[in-house]
């Protein structure tokens, strides 16, 4: 899913997934559920368990795209831009590490909480749409 926000004129292009949380799970069929569901009673679902956009990259600010240049120097951009969301926030970014045990220790927890995977980029890699081998 992508997402433009703005704060203070500035505009982003961010990438990532709606979420909801029920029972200390995220479920993929409340998401499901609220989106197949009419806008009264989307209201309902989402005063008793509101969504997040849980984003890990941004693809483009307000100089243009940003896709080339690598994923540290985006990750940085796409932070900035969420630090100025008045908070709390239902957008949060995905933690990150370099540290692979980290990850390990990260993965096992969230699957254990319903999330189905993570994101893993190289630092200095590009963005790249969809899934990749590296």
């Amino acid at each position: 899913m992508d997402l433009a926000v703005g704060r203070d004129g500035v505009a982003a292009v961010l990438d990532g997934e709606a979420v909801v949380v029920v029972g200390g799970r995220v479920s993929f069929e409340a998401v499901q559920s609220r989106a197949a569901s009419s806008p009264a009673r989307a209201r309902l679902l989402a005063a008793e368990h509101p969504a997040l956009l849980i984003v890990w990259d941004v693809l483009a600010m307000p100089t243009g795209d940003v896709r080339a240049r690598p994923y540290e120097e985006r990750r940085a951009m796409m932070l900035d831009v969420l630090a100025g969301l008045p908070a709390p926030s239902p957008i949060q970014a995905v933690s990150a590490t370099d540290d692979v045990a980290v990850a390990r220790v990260w993965h096992d927890m969230l699957v254990a909480s319903g999330v189905e995977g993570v994101v893993a980029k190289l630092g200095s890699a590009p963005y790249r749409a969809g899934r990749s081998s590296s």
